[in-house]
């Protein structure tokens, strides 16, 4: 029964404390009086005092008495001082923290990417996002596009970097298309193009992800052999040992020893932004979604 008592009364209080009130009676505390407090903090004394009387109300409690030497602090006021002090820090920055979360100056990004865009596009996008936007955190997945993709859906991540289509309940931004192209060593020609039929009978290396299968699909290929990622392809094609077939985006930064050519007929992928329709992004996220788009039309 007191329990319940207790319920009772608690919601039946003026529950109206808020961030002027603490200044209110933290102000008159400071200067001693009404009226100083009234003009430091714009009011009009009466609206001071009004500030006090609501909070002592909530509180249920005298805080602040007046006698002929001034106004002091009851023993109440003395004991809870130092937690209205609290209340008053932690409710502005509260505010502060969630008006950088509206604005996006600040929050947590969680991305999801193809190995090769993690390691191609996103250290030049975050570190241009991240000079605007310093208090704005990261953190990363790499994986397959279905693997990126089910971390969206499930809510695990806000956005991811897959390749198009897109599956159902996912709202999209397009980023780029990125065309395949063939990785010969040096020399091994010296046309811009190579037909896919002329490819097919070059020693090939396989590579995750694994663009001939796609290329070829119910076409028997026989690969060399199969390595890791796009870097060990590379080093096995300058050595002459096979050729290969990657993405434009990871032959931006290759050094000497390979060619590369484009396929014909021509073989592509349009990689977009991907977020759940049913999850509405941060603002810091929008921010970082656009900021992506545009680092890559410009590459």
């Amino acid at each position: 029964m007191i329990l319940i008592e207790s319920i009772n009364n608690f919601h039946e209080r003026d529950n109206t404390m808020n961030l002027p009130q603490y200044q209110a009676f933290l102000k008159v505390v400071e200067t001693g009086s009404f009226t100083k407090a009234a003009e430091e903090l714009g009011y009009t004394q009466s609206g001071i005092t009004h500030q006090i009387q609501m909070l002592e109300k909530s509180l249920q409690v005298s805080l602040l008495k007046r006698d002929r030497s001034g106004i002091s602090l009851t023993a109440e006021g003395q004991v809870l001082l130092p937690y209205i002090r609290n209340l008053r820090t932690d409710e502005a920055a509260l505010q502060q923290r969630a008006m950088e979360l509206v604005h996006g100056n600040s929050g947590l990004i969680r991305l999801a990417a193809l190995p090769e865009v993690t390691r191609c596009w996103l250290p030049g996008i975050i570190s241009q996002f991240s000079r605007a936007h310093p208090q704005v955190q990261f953190q990363l997945f790499s994986g397959t596009g279905k693997e990126c993709i089910a971390l969206v859906q499930k809510g695990s991540a806000d956005l991811c970097i897959a390749a198009l289509p897109a599956e159902a309940g996912l709202k999209t931004m397009f980023l780029k298309r990125d065309f395949l192209m063939a990785v010969l060593p040096a020399g091994k020609t010296k046309e811009e193009t190579i037909r896919r039929t002329a490819l097919k009978k070059l020693p090939l290396i396989r590579t995750s992800p694994d663009y001939l299968e796609g290329l070829f699909r119910g076409e028997p290929i026989v690969p060399v052999f199969q390595v890791p990622d796009s870097v060990s392809l590379i080093a096995m094609v300058q050595e002459g040992i096979g050729c290969g077939v990657l993405s434009e985006m990871e032959l931006k930064q290759t050094g000497k020893g390979i060619a590369c050519c484009r396929l014909e007929p021509s073989a592509y992928r349009d990689l977009a932004l991907m977020h759940a329709d049913a999850n509405p992004l941060s603002k810091a996220a929008e921010e970082f979604a656009q900021a992506a788009q545009v680092w890559i039309s410009r590459r």
